[in-house]
Protein backbone atom coordinates (compact mmCIF):
# COMPACT_ATOMS: atom_id res chain seq x y z
CA UNK A 1 0.00 0.00 0.00
CA UNK A 2 1.18 3.30 -0.56
CA UNK A 3 0.53 6.79 0.75
CA UNK A 4 -0.89 9.04 -1.78
CA UNK A 5 0.73 12.16 -0.41
CA UNK A 6 4.52 10.87 0.55
CA UNK A 7 4.47 8.28 -1.40
CA UNK A 8 5.86 5.57 1.08
CA UNK A 9 5.02 2.34 0.74
CA UNK A 10 3.52 0.50 3.52
CA UNK A 11 3.37 -3.76 3.87
CA UNK A 12 -0.49 -3.44 5.25
CA UNK A 13 -3.43 -1.36 5.61
CA UNK A 14 -3.26 -1.03 8.82
CA UNK A 15 0.67 0.31 8.92
CA UNK A 16 -1.21 2.76 6.01
CA UNK A 17 -3.76 3.97 8.42
CA UNK A 18 -1.17 4.59 11.33
CA UNK A 19 0.53 6.54 9.48
CA UNK A 20 -1.91 8.76 8.12
CA UNK A 21 -3.23 9.11 11.68
CA UNK A 22 0.59 9.84 13.22
CA UNK A 23 1.93 14.10 13.21
CA UNK A 24 4.32 13.45 10.79
CA UNK A 25 6.12 16.36 9.86
CA UNK A 26 7.18 14.73 6.65
CA UNK A 27 3.60 13.71 5.46
CA UNK A 28 0.99 15.98 5.53
CA UNK A 29 -2.05 14.00 4.60
CA UNK A 30 -4.01 14.60 7.31
CA UNK A 31 -4.59 18.04 6.20
CA UNK A 32 -5.43 17.31 2.73
CA UNK A 33 -9.07 18.24 2.36
CA UNK A 34 -10.31 15.31 0.59
CA UNK A 35 -8.41 12.96 3.88
CA UNK A 36 -11.71 11.71 5.10
CA UNK A 37 -12.39 10.59 1.48
CA UNK A 38 -9.51 8.82 1.54
CA UNK A 39 -9.85 6.99 4.57
CA UNK A 40 -13.40 6.16 3.48
CA UNK A 41 -12.02 4.09 0.80
CA UNK A 42 -9.05 2.78 2.36
CA UNK A 43 -11.14 1.47 5.25
CA UNK A 44 -14.10 0.16 3.01
CA UNK A 45 -16.11 2.88 4.78
CA UNK A 46 -15.76 1.57 8.30
CA UNK A 47 -13.70 4.50 9.61
CA UNK A 48 -14.65 7.76 9.16
CA UNK A 49 -13.11 11.29 10.13
CA UNK A 50 -14.57 14.50 11.29
CA UNK A 51 -12.49 17.94 12.33
CA UNK A 52 -13.62 19.24 15.49
CA UNK A 53 -12.98 21.87 18.08
CA UNK A 54 -11.60 21.53 21.54
CA UNK A 55 -14.49 20.97 23.91
CA UNK A 56 -12.30 23.30 25.93
CA UNK A 57 -11.59 26.04 22.58
CA UNK A 58 -15.40 26.18 21.80
CA UNK A 59 -15.70 29.43 24.01
CA UNK A 60 -12.85 31.40 23.14
CA UNK A 61 -14.41 35.19 23.29
CA UNK A 62 -12.55 37.53 21.70
CA UNK A 63 -10.82 40.05 24.89
CA UNK A 64 -9.17 43.36 24.76
CA UNK A 65 -5.42 43.43 25.77
CA UNK A 66 -2.93 46.40 26.25
CA UNK A 67 -0.44 46.13 23.52
CA UNK A 68 3.00 47.11 25.51
CA UNK A 69 4.59 49.29 22.83
CA UNK A 70 1.87 51.13 21.75
CA UNK A 71 -0.09 51.35 24.83
CA UNK A 72 -3.44 51.07 22.74
CA UNK A 73 -6.19 48.32 23.76
CA UNK A 74 -6.31 45.84 20.67
CA UNK A 75 -8.91 43.04 20.41
CA UNK A 76 -6.81 39.69 20.89
CA UNK A 77 -8.97 36.55 19.41
CA UNK A 78 -7.47 33.43 20.85
CA UNK A 79 -7.02 30.43 18.93
CA UNK A 80 -9.15 27.61 17.92
CA UNK A 81 -7.60 24.36 18.58
CA UNK A 82 -8.93 21.18 16.00
CA UNK A 83 -8.57 17.62 15.91
CA UNK A 84 -9.79 14.83 13.84
CA UNK A 85 -12.18 12.32 15.66
CA UNK A 86 -12.05 8.52 13.91
CA UNK A 87 -15.16 6.80 14.24
CA UNK A 88 -16.69 3.22 13.43
CA UNK A 89 -19.00 3.84 10.40
CA UNK A 90 -21.30 1.36 8.35
CA UNK A 91 -21.03 1.59 4.66
CA UNK A 92 -23.66 3.02 2.75
CA UNK A 93 -24.07 -0.05 0.83
CA UNK A 94 -23.65 -2.76 3.53
CA UNK A 95 -27.48 -4.18 4.51
CA UNK A 96 -28.59 -4.19 8.07
CA UNK A 97 -31.24 -6.81 8.77
CA UNK A 98 -33.17 -6.71 11.81
CA UNK A 99 -32.71 -9.78 13.15
CA UNK A 100 -31.95 -11.36 16.26
CA UNK A 101 -28.46 -13.96 15.66
CA UNK A 102 -26.85 -15.28 18.46
CA UNK A 103 -24.37 -16.90 16.49
CA UNK A 104 -23.35 -17.40 13.40
CA UNK A 105 -21.83 -20.61 11.70
CA UNK A 106 -20.74 -21.06 8.07
CA UNK A 107 -23.09 -18.23 6.73
CA UNK A 108 -26.17 -19.16 9.16
CA UNK A 109 -27.44 -17.44 11.32
CA UNK A 110 -28.61 -19.50 14.27
CA UNK A 111 -31.49 -17.52 16.39
CA UNK A 112 -31.14 -16.67 20.40
CA UNK A 113 -33.15 -18.97 21.85
CA UNK A 114 -31.91 -17.98 25.64
CA UNK A 115 -29.39 -20.52 24.53
CA UNK A 116 -26.26 -18.40 25.08
CA UNK A 117 -27.54 -16.40 27.72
Amino acid sequence: MRCPRCLDSFRSCTALVAHCESGSRKCTIRTADDYGTFLDRLTGGFLGVREKIRPDHLNNTPIMLSDPRTARLEVYKPPVVRYLKYEVTMPSDLETKDEKVALRLGGAAVEDRGLFA
